[in-house]
């Protein structure tokens, strides 16, 4: 229904520029900044365009449509070169306020073929206020409602001599009274613009729309960013352990670091030798029982079930608490209540082995 073609102007993001975020002036309209001062993405909305049936004005310049259509809205309509003479003679009719050199208020009527709703909460809708803007230019087509023309004219819809039929919709509660304070000329009263849309029709063959009223919609987004007014909340659930998980899980139990040679950088002092266990359970008891190759039992270690960390260590010293000699050991590493078990080789060089070597 809408077209870029014919109506891309000033750089704006969003649809080719014919639909942006920037607003004129931001939200404090065109007074102040000009035309660079954007929204605030903090304050932009969800939008969504319902548009009333137009049948016949979809294919001619005629927008005929039912103002007892419940999508037709009312608007603020305002008039830019109003203070000249009527560039053609019907434009008369329609240009009620002739004194401001700016955007002047016009009127209030039952004028755009379509409402616009913020959608940031869909289950709560709220209708917005809209406002447009008409030009008494060579090539405008001023009539009183807003009703671009067809790209097919192409004619320029940003051009100063083209129609500027500029749409605007408010970051405002939707009402059939009009807001004496918008009731002045824009160009010098803060509006709450947030999206302002220059488009053409597309093409003198493709109806405005021509199926029952709110069947067509138009849905613009915003590229919301988080402030430092957002929060957010979340729940995780509580960790469970399945022993039929455990079982799996045994296969990622293992011991670090393996070989063992002399030392490693985590030890506190040449005295603090040590390798440990990880991925065991937290909730389970856990048995590990050393061998060496002779098949004696040099140590056993118990992790006792609820300790909360995942670790079990060997401080290198057999029952006695002498250390081990360097060689090959077997750790046999048993869960309470889980019918599977875990062995290990652990590789140990002593620091006077690597020495006696040397």
């Amino acid at each position: 229904r809408f077209t870029w073609a014919s109506a891309d102007g000033f750089g704006w993001e969003g649809f080719n520029g014919a639909i942006g975020w920037g607003s004129p002036g931001g939200p404090n309209g065109f007074a102040t900044g000009g035309f660079d001062e954007p929204v605030p993405a903090s304050e932009l909305k969800n939008v969504l365009l319902i548009l009333a049936s137009v049948p016949d004005g979809a294919v001619t310049r005629e927008p005929v449509f039912d103002t007892n259509d419940p999508n037709v809205s009312y608007a603020y309509r305002y008039g830019r070169g109003f203070t000249d003479p009527p560039k053609q003679p019907e434009f008369a009719d329609f240009i009620i306020d002739a004194t401001s050199l700016g955007y002047s208020f016009q009127d209030f009527n039952k004028s755009v073929p379509l409402s616009a709703w913020d959608v940031d909460d869909p289950d709560n809708p709220r209708r917005l206020a809209i406002g447009f803007l008409e030009n008494n230019a060579e090539f405008a087509v001023l009539d009183g409602v807003w009703f671009p023309r067809n790209s097919d004219d192409e004619i320029s819809n940003i051009a100063s001599d083209g129609p500027r039929e500029w749409l605007w919709i408010f970051d405002a509660d939707y009402s059939e009274t009009p807001d004496p304070a918008w009731q002045s000329d824009a160009l010098s009263t803060p509006l709450p613009i947030i999206w302002w849309l220059t488009v053409n029709r597309r093409g003198a063959d493709v109806p405005f729309s021509p199926v029952a009223s709110g069947d067509d919609h138009f849905l613009i987004l915003a590229n919301k960013v988080n402030s430092a007014a957002d929060v957010f909340t979340f729940t995780t659930p509580a960790p469970v352990s399945a022993d039929v998980v455990l079982e799996d899980d045994i296969e990622m139990i293992n011991v670090f670091p393996n070989p063992y040679y002399g030392f490693h950088p985590l030890e506190g002092t040449r005295a603090d030798k040590w390798v440990k266990f990880n991925h065991l359970p937290t909730d389970k008891k856990v048995t590990i029982r050393i061998f060496n190759l002779g098949g004696v039992m040099v140590r056993s270690i118990v992790k006792a079930a609820g300790d909360g960390t995942q670790y079990a260590e060997w401080n290198l010293r057999n029952q006695a608490g002498l250390p081990v000699a360097s060689g090959l050991y077997i750790a046999y590493i048993e869960i309470d209540g889980i019918d599977a078990s875990k062995i290990l080789k652990i590789a140990i060089v002593q620091e006077t082995q690597i020495l006696r070597v040397y």
